[in-house]
């Protein structure tokens, strides 16, 4: 963010004051270009969500067009590049028309449709959990990244999904959203149906696993003794 303060200098020459009125309504108009834009979502949101609620069969389609790609980021990055994604992906979207009479908000749609990700990505993880205790998984069966990265990446990428593995489920979607998908902690919180106190406890929690088990892996170790 940048701020305009007067000069602390009075003999400023008018051009110059001149310039700096200048970049101060570029700067204005920006910044209602993009409140432009933001308004053009949420308006096209609402009509979308009208169209839904009304059971339009080509309003299916844009919902996943306009918003596919931001559901299978929040998986993959909750998630790692799990080979049940696409499926995932579909229930979301299915969840999402078929309890699309409830959304009360329709400015509220993109996030609406992120706790719907998140409630999904969770109920995964525990049912992976579940099904990994009773040996239905082997211990190498780990997430493949969805590139292909250089064997050193690709290896420390693996360790990294075993070191997350380890965290609580709630701790790990909070940390994951945080500072992989890069979400605020209130879009967090809201993603997550839970308080933003609660959130940030949970994010400073699983901070304090993550790095306390990833020193336990060599490789991820010599990272964080790198500062990577």
């Amino acid at each position: 963010m940048s701020s305009v303060f007067p000069s602390a200098h009075a003999g400023l020459k008018a051009e110059e004051s001149a310039g700096e009125r200048v970049r101060v309504v570029e700067g204005a108009e920006d910044g209602a270009h993009e409140a432009s834009g933001v308004q053009a979502v949420v308006s096209g949101d609402e009509s979308l969500v009208a169209r839904l609620q009304a059971g339009e069969l080509r309003a299916a389609g844009e919902l996943y067009e306009r918003y596919g790609t931001h559901v299978h980021r929040i998986l993959l990055h909750t998630l790692g590049a799990e080979r049940e994604v696409a499926d995932l992906l579909h229930d979301v979207f299915v969840a999402a028309i078929e309890g699309i009479s409830g959304l009360k908000n329709p400015a509220a749609l993109k996030g609406w449709l992120t706790s719907i990700a998140v409630f999904s990505a969770r109920g995964f993880i525990k049912r992976r959990r579940r099904r990994t205790l009773l040996g239905f998984f082997s211990p190498e069966d780990v997430p493949v990244p969805a590139r292909e990265p250089s064997p050193q990446v690709s290896a420390a990428l693996h360790a990294a999904f075993r070191v997350l593995e380890r965290l609580p489920t709630d701790e790990r979607i909070a940390f994951s959203l945080r500072y992989i998908e890069g979400l605020s902690v209130k879009e967090v919180a809201e993603a997550c149906g839970a308080p933003v106190a609660t959130v940030k406890h949970r994010v400073t929690r699983a901070q304090q696993r993550f790095f306390k088990y990833a020193k336990r892996e060599t490789l991820l170790g010599d990272w964080l003794k790198e500062g990577v």
